[in-house]
């Protein structure tokens, strides 16, 4: 009897237990969240996929304007921007120096302007496009390191250039080749710049050379009373060009005798300066 009686109370607790069991697998499937359906593709897609370092294009899509400065004006800087970017997004306002940031120049330059000049953001103020360097004091008291034959030839044939910095005729930004017109007025209204440097090499600008087939019209604006002269003359004189007697380079002037010998040698030896008799070759007269 007491054999029986465990075995049906047994048989109760087994099925009891497999009756809660029941019941809880029943409410753990109606609780369970809604399978994703994206899951699967993401994982498949984006995250089993080999991750690659940021490309250029990728960065220029949130940094539009530096891409563009690049692709326009980039220069030898037209790299990969993780090559001078070695670390990025790291500036936290606050708790990091822009400065300690940024890439340094020396990562790949070793000082090309000397000791001196070491502060390149100075002169070159938008490193993504090196070449255009914007007009400064800086970039004027610098300019002899790179341009010494240029310093050399304002020091050396002293002009009213002289007196002025570089940057008051390069202004606006390095490499600006100005307009002689910008200061000066032509010598006739028909002339160009090119005109301009056919005779007056800028840099030294009072060592006048000129071509033979000068008009002499050029010569007027600085010699107008001579150039009344000699069209008023009566001689024949007055046909020629300014180049004829000044050839080649300003101020050269040529004796009487590289033309004219018509006087016995006596009388020359006793009036050797031909003015004494004729004046001048612009207006000849005989005294």
């Amino acid at each position: 009897m007491l054999k029986k009686t465990v075995a049906v109370l047994t048989l109760s607790l087994l099925i009891v237990f497999l009756l809660g069991l029941l019941v809880s697998c029943v409410e753990h499937k109606q609780s369970a969240p809604a399978k994703d359906p994206l899951v699967k593709s993401v994982q498949g897609s984006l995250y089993d996929a080999e991750v690659q370092p940021l490309s250029s294009r990728e960065c220029g899509k949130c940094h539009i304007r530096i891409f563009y400065l690049l692709q326009t004006a980039g220069a030898k800087h037209r790299i990969k921007c993780r090559r001078c970017h070695v670390k990025f997004h790291d500036y936290k306002p606050g708790k990091t120096e822009y400065k300690d940031v940024v890439p340094k120049c020396e990562q790949c330059h070793d000082k090309p302007h000397g000791k001196e000049l070491v502060e390149c953001l100075g002169c070159h103020r938008q490193p993504h496009t090196p070449l255009r360097i914007p007009s400064s004091e800086q970039l004027a008291l610098a300019c002899d390191r790179c341009h010494p034959m240029v310093d050399r030839e304002m020091k050396t044939f002293e002009t009213f250039h002289t007196e002025f910095y570089c940057t008051a005729c390069h202004h606006s930004n390095h490499g600006y080749k100005p307009e002689c017109f910008e200061c000066h007025m032509g010598h006739t209204d028909e002339m160009i710049m090119e005109d301009c440097l056919t005779c007056h090499p800028p840099h030294k600008a009072f060592e006048i050379v000129y071509p033979d087939d000068t008009p002499r019209e050029v010569c007027k604006l600085c010699h107008p009373l001579a150039y009344k002269w000699l069209t008023t003359s009566n001689s024949k004189h007055s046909t020629f060009a300014c180049t004829k007697c000044h050839p080649q380079k300003h101020r050269t002037i040529i004796e009487c005798k590289e033309c004219h010998q018509p006087h016995d040698k006596s009388i020359i030896e006793n009036q050797p300066v031909c003015g004494h008799c004729h004046g001048i070759a612009h207006s000849l007269v005989i005294k």
